[in-house]
C-alpha cells in the first residue's frame, strides 16, 4: 500500500507493518491506523507513520537498548485487546521527543507501544503504578570529571 508522509514522501509500505489501534493512541483519537517505517533495520529507531495522515509521524525506539532492565506485565485486558500475541509476536517500542540535539532527547517508558506483528494490532499502555516516566533521557548524562 502507499502511504503519503511529510517526512518520507510517498512510501511503499507492506501491509505486515501497517498496525491497527483498536484503541487509539493518547492525544491521537483521530488515528487508529500506523506504519511501522525503519529506515535502518540495524539502528534501534523506526517510525510510525499515520496511514490516515501525511503529517503524524512518531520517532520510537526500541527501549532495551537503552534500558536493559526495562520490563513490565501486560495485563490479561490487554493481551485480549491485542489478539493474545505469543511472545514471539510482540515488539515493544517508545516515543521519543528529540527536538534539536540528539543529546537531549527523551523516551517516554510510561506509555510503550506494543505491536502484535501476526495480526497486526497495536496499543499503547499507561503503566499505572510503575515508576517510569514520561521524559526518560535516552542518553544518560555524562558525569563531570
Amino acid at each position: 500500500m502507499v502511504v503519503e508522509s511529510v517526512m518520507f514522501g510517498k512510501l511503499e509500505v507492506e501491509e505486515q507493518f501497517v498496525f491497527e489501534f483498536p484503541i487509539p493512541m493518547l492525544g491521537l483519537e483521530d488515528f487508529n491506523r500506523f506504519a511501522l517505517v525503519r529506515p535502518d533495520e540495524g539502528l534501534p529507531f523506526a517510525y510510525l507513520q499515520a496511514v490516515e495522515e501525511a503529517s503524524m509521524c512518531l520517532l520510537v525506539a526500541d527501549p532495551f537498548t537503552f534500558r536493559t532492565n526495562y520490563e513490565f506485565d501486560l495485563p490479561e485486558s490487554e493481551l485480549t485487546v491485542l489478539g493474545e500475541p505469543t511472545a514471539e509476536d510482540i515488539s515493544v517500542w517508545v516515543t521519543v521527543s528529540a527536538s534539536g540535539e540528539l543529546d537531549k532527547a527523551t523516551m517516554n517508558l510510561l506509555a510503550p507501544i506494543v505491536l502484535n506483528g501476526n495480526k497486526r494490532l497495536a496499543r499503547q499502555i499507561v503503566l499505572h503504578n510503575s515508576g517510569y516516566e514520561t521524559k526518560v533521557p535516552l542518553f544518560p548524562a555524562k558525569k563531570e570529571g
